[in-house]
C-alpha cells in the first residue's frame, strides 16, 4: 500500500511539474510521453525476471526520467536525478532505493552506459 501511495505521489509531482514548468518548445517530453513510458516500463518488467520491488525502482524511474528538462534541456537526466533525489527522500524512499533510481535516469543519458549495482 505505501507503494501505491508513493507512485501516486510521484505521478502527482511529474505531472503538476511538467504541466506547469516544461517550457513550450519541449512538448515531446511531456505527462502524456512520461505515461507512455511508465507502460512500456511495466510491459517490459512484467515478461522479465524483475522482482515487485525492482519493479518499483524502475516504475520511479520512469515517471522521473524527464523532469530536469523544466531547467535545462542538455545534461536534463542529471538534473532530473537530482531533483528525484530530492523527492524521494523527501517521501521516505530509502537512501540505497533513491541511488537504484537516480542510476536509471542517469543510465538514460547518451551514450547510454547502464551499470548494475
Amino acid at each position: 500500500m505505501e507503494e501505491e501511495i508513493l507512485i501516486s505521489r510521484v505521478s502527482d509531482y511529474v505531472q503538476e511539474l511538467l504541466e506547469n514548468e516544461l517550457p513550450g518548445h519541449m512538448y515531446f517530453h511531456n505527462f502524456e510521453h512520461t505515461l507512455l513510458v511508465v507502460e512500456g516500463v511495466k510491459i517490459i518488467g512484467a515478461h522479465s525476471a524483475v522482482s515487485e520491488h525492482e519493479m518499483l525502482v524502475l516504475t520511479l524511474a520512469a515517471y522521473l526520467h524527464d523532469i530536469g528538462y523544466t531547467r535545462q534541456y542538455i545534461g536534463h537526466e542529471t538534473i532530473s536525478a537530482e531533483m528525484a533525489g530530492t523527492f524521494l527522500n523527501t517521501n521516505g524512499l530509502s537512501s540505497l532505493d533513491v541511488e537504484q533510481v537516480k542510476n536509471c535516469i542517469l543510465a538514460t543519458k547518451y551514450p547510454q552506459l547502464p551499470t548494475i549495482i
